[in-house]
């Protein structure tokens, strides 16, 4: 098990920041060494019942970021099989 790749690091000291958290994730998993990805995100329930427009955002960002690795054009040849989970109890 592993942490998110996150490239270039993010630090999310002084809040969210999305779109460097995004930008973070996307560059961790273009570069990341596997085809294949799950990412399991635990605490969505939680997030979900707590925070719901930061759950809105998280889910709006993994699906951009979907579609984004999904863009043969940025791809440069690379194929992902990248399946995301949220726990929801």
């Amino acid at each position: 098990m592993k942490n998110l790749p996150l490239d270039p690091p993010y630090f999310a000291e002084n809040g969210h920041n999305w779109d460097a958290l995004n930008d973070s994730l996307w560059g961790g998993l273009f570069n990341f060494p596997s085809e294949k990805i799950l990412i399991i995100w635990k605490s969505a329930e939680k997030m979900k019942n707590n925070d719901i427009s930061c759950f809105e955002i998280v889910c709006d960002m993994f699906s951009s970021l979907i579609s984004s690795l999904s863009d043969e054009k940025k791809m440069e040849n690379k194929k992902f099989q990248l399946v995301i989970i949220g726990i929801l109890d």
